[in-house]
């Protein structure tokens, strides 16, 4: 029995998880959080600072013009009026998405998050921002960095490692990567939403970093991987010689219209977004995988207990509403509930407590809500799969 008064010892974990840059941040907040989102695979109620933040990272992606598989230093759009106008354009297709689903690609959907989709404040606030993102990219000299070598946005890395005998999986995806004007030194860029002012110190220790860091040296030590050809220079260099020569910006786009109705007066509202330079070294990889095997003995205890941090419950967690209870049966229900509003199709109530979704219950979605309780009790009720 832990902390919370839930007992874990028969719920069936994955051990070995695949890691991400995620996962580790999610389980290092809060363990309980991590076993909603990664055990029971529950949807989360998605805040609008990350549904904002998902539209605009897809601005970015799409920012420049893409031939035979190369972005070219010409924007897709002439003006930034257009490019916000895009934005305008996304945030209906999301509050459209949201309003027929009850979801989005962040997670589930409220009332009281639906509502600030359709408010005006949350389509302008995107609007300026991506003006903002627009001002920025315009501004650089893309020609030089383009010309010097290739430009890489959403790279999806996959690897594993043996660290102190131990093997550890992850995965990861990289928001942006280019060569320095003299190609000498490669340049992660990492783009962040949500923030009034990025701390300095966050910046300089999340472990967030250190994953790309060390999943991008991993690679290009790959004879096999393509960004290899891309930056030849630092393909055979070792792990302290690729730190050295790798510079990681946070590419902060501040909420400018939050500033100004707000009148924060200690900090100056910019014109564009801002980067952030950080920078890491060989002890803080060896100390970002100390972390790793640390967590995987949590998930061998089951210490799901979770965070005495009351701004991350409040602020940073879709998981409140599961939180409330202790009872593993009223934690069921209320996750029920919320999966029966919002018609979930895949039902991820599996492995609580014995109970085990039938592999039928994966078919069509029924055309209510009614009809997919009735069906998920009338099943439960013939195999005899609620053991409580």
């Amino acid at each position: 029995m832990q902390e919370d008064g839930i007992d874990y010892s028969r719920i069936k974990v994955d051990e070995e998880p695949r890691w991400s840059q995620t996962s580790l941040k999610i389980i290092d907040l809060c363990p309980k959080q991590y076993f909603f989102s990664r055990v029971l695979r529950i949807q989360r109620i998605a805040a609008p600072e990350m549904i904002r933040g998902t539209i605009l990272h897809n601005l970015i992606e799409n920012f420049w013009k893409i031939e035979k598989g190369v972005y070219v230093p010409i924007p897709r759009y002439k003006t930034e009026d257009a490019f916000a106008g895009v934005s305008r354009a996304r945030v209906a297709n999301t509050r459209r998405e949201a309003y027929k689903t009850g979801r989005t690609r962040d997670g589930l959907v409220d009332k009281r998050v639906l509502g600030i989709l359709w408010s005006k404040s949350f389509v302008e606030e995107t609007e300026e921002m991506a003006r903002l993102i627009y001002r920025r990219y315009t501004k650089e000299d893309e020609k030089e960095r383009v010309r010097n070598g290739k430009r890489r946005v959403e790279l999806n890395l996959l690897g594993e490692i043996l660290f102190e005998g131990k093997r550890i999986e992850y995965e990861t995806k990289i928001d942006e990567l280019l060569p320095s004007y003299e190609n000498s030194t490669l340049i992660l860029r990492d783009h962040k939403t949500g923030y009034i002012k990025m701390p300095r110190e966050f910046v300089d220790h999340d472990l967030q970093f250190s994953f790309y860091a060390f999943a991008l040296w991993n690679e290009l030590t790959n004879e096999n991987s393509p960004l290899r050809e891309d930056y030849p220079c630092l393909a055979n260099k070792s792990l302290e010689e690729f730190l050295e020569s790798l510079e990681i910006q946070v590419h902060h786009i501040p909420p400018v219209l939050t500033m100004r109705r707000k009148n924060f007066a200690e900090y100056e509202i910019p014109k564009e977004s801002v980067f952030i330079p950080t920078r890491r070294s060989p002890q803080q990889i060896l100390d970002l995988f100390k972390t790793i095997l640390d967590k995987k003995e949590l998930l061998k205890k089951r210490a799901f207990n979770p965070t005495t941090n009351t701004s991350i419950c409040a602020y940073r967690c879709g998981y409140n509403h599961f939180c409330r209870s202790t009872n593993p049966e009223e934690i069921l229900r209320e996750a029920q509930r919320v999966q029966e509003e919002r018609q979930i199709e895949e039902n991820s109530l599996f492995n609580w407590a014995g109970i085990c979704i039938n592999s039928s219950m994966r078919e069509k979605k029924p055309k209510s809500p009614r009809q997919e309780r009735q069906r998920v009790m009338r099943l439960m009720k013939k195999n005899n799969e609620l053991i409580f």
